[in-house]
């Protein structure tokens, strides 16, 4: 646990030492510790780096999806993930949202995607997602608002919906990078392989399990795209990597 004892991973599983007593398996200390003595040669295999180019056609174990997967709206292809906007978005507590994301897998981490966009219409968007629940998510994205693109940050916190940032951006790829540490996330992105511009911050205390009313499934982060309705806009991915900074 962080931030005041609440955390954003999530149920999380220890291993503890046991006694046999009476034929029950009784913890010998009666409660868990981080760390333990263990068997000689024991190790444990700590995954630093996820890193996917979306060259392989299957999905490997590491993805998740908000209620299943949308087959309609993403595909692997060519060495790139191919997703077309839904009008179902990563706020709406039904259907299913064109979303494709990895465990937050440590308290201090990084997670970056690069994509191309093109939006068609107003409502339009595509970007980099923090999510816990429906009413638990921050999004860092390219949107089209009054025929004019821009980078917008938005953040969700039970009814509380907050844009914190907003600039016009020039036609090109992207790069969106979440940083994650103890008490925040931090939002950036680059255009046509700029250095990455810092767009802001969000507290990490609101996706935390605690403050989502006890949901233990943890924050996940990854690429989605979404639309006010009905569009042909797709997003390109071409890259997904998520860094363990805290280990």
């Amino acid at each position: 646990p962080y931030v005041g004892g609440k955390t954003t991973l999530g149920r999380e599983t220890f291993l503890t030492p046991i006694e046999w007593k009476d034929g029950w398996p009784v913890a010998v200390d009666k409660k868990a510790f981080i760390e333990v003595e263990a068997p000689s040669g024991a190790e444990q295999n700590r995954n630093k780096i996820l890193e996917f180019d979306f060259a392989d056609p299957k999905w490997e174990a590491d993805w998740l999806f908000v209620r299943s997967r949308n087959e309609e709206c993403i595909k692997r292809e060519n060495g790139k993930l191919i997703m077309r906007a839904s009008d179902t978005k990563l706020t709406d507590k039904h259907g299913v949202p064109s979303f494709v994301a990895v465990r937050q897998p440590d308290f201090e981490c990084s997670v970056e995607t690069e994509l191309d966009f093109d939006p068609q219409q107003d409502g339009d968007e595509a970007g980099l997602a923090a999510y816990l629940t429906p009413c638990n998510v921050y999004r860092i994205c390219k949107k089209c608002e009054n025929g004019k693109n821009y980078i917008v940050i938005v953040k969700r916190a039970d009814d509380f919906v907050q844009e914190t940032y907003r600039t016009e951006v020039p036609d090109g790829r992207l790069k969106f990078k979440i940083n994650s540490d103890r008490e925040k996330y931090e939002f950036m992105y680059s255009v046509n392989d700029s250095e990455y511009i810092s767009a802001g911050e969000a507290s990490a205390k609101f996706l935390t399990t605690e403050v989502a009313d006890r949901c233990f499934t943890g924050t996940v982060i990854g690429v989605y795209t979404q639309a006010e309705k009905e569009t042909s806009a797709e997003t390109v991915v071409y890259s997904y990597k998520s860094v363990c900074q805290g280990i």
